[in-house]
């Protein structure tokens, strides 16, 4: 009977001790599983982060060719506004000089018209006391020559058909004279200058 309940324990122990291994197994085996987990979940949670970092350096990328776009964009309409400014001062620059041109041309125009007019006049001034002297000469003939008195008693003065052809313009008269050349020519200038005003279109700017 001794026996028999010895070989029970042994039988107890055994078992309890089965019991308390495959327990240590069991445990070992549930540790080794959650380390699994929590080391996959770590890579998850990596593969997360790597794949956040690529999305942030992607965006930064595209914000940066933005931005380099941006300053492209910038300096080629400054560089246009640039080229413009520059061709409408070459064209204000010739216009300039256009009008320089025209405005040496008009007052090289008048002044040879001046100079004409002064040659004209000068000239006129020359002839005037040309024109007075044979004028002296006659009416100095006409007082001292006896053959021209008249039968009928009148004093030496020619009769009007006689003294209108050979006479001579009096000083009044070739002043009247040199006035209308001068006036005349005062006339064209002045047409000339308004037609030239006419044909002469001003350019407004367009800025």
């Amino acid at each position: 009977q001794d026996q028999q309940n010895q070989d029970q324990q042994n039988q107890d122990q055994q078992n309890q001790d089965q019991q308390n291994q495959d327990e240590q197994q069991q445990d070992e085996q549930n540790r080794d599983e959650q380390q699994q987990n929590q080391d996959e979940q770590q890579q998850d949670q990596s593969q997360d982060e790597q794949q956040q970092d690529q999305q942030n350096q992607d965006q930064q990328q595209q914000q940066d060719e933005q931005q380099q776009d941006q300053q492209q964009q910038q300096d080629q309409q400054n560089q246009d506004e640039q080229q413009q400014d520059q061709q409408q001062q070459n064209q204000d620059e010739q216009q300039q000089d256009q009008n320089q041109d025209e405005q040496q041309q008009q007052d090289q125009q008048n002044q040879d018209e001046q100079q004409q007019d002064q040659q004209q006049q000068n000239q006129d001034d020359q002839q005037q006391p040309q024109r007075q002297q044979p004028q002296q000469d006659r009416h100095a003939g006409e007082q001292g020559d006896p053959s021209d008195e008249q039968p009928n008693g009148h004093s030496g003065m020619p009769t009007a058909e006689e003294g209108e052809q050979p006479q001579s313009m009096t000083q009044e008269e070739a002043e009247k004279m040199l006035q209308a050349v001068r006036d005349r020519d005062l006339k064209r200038r002045y047409e000339k200058l308004r037609k030239t005003q006419r044909y002469y279109q001003p350019v407004d700017r367009d800025w």
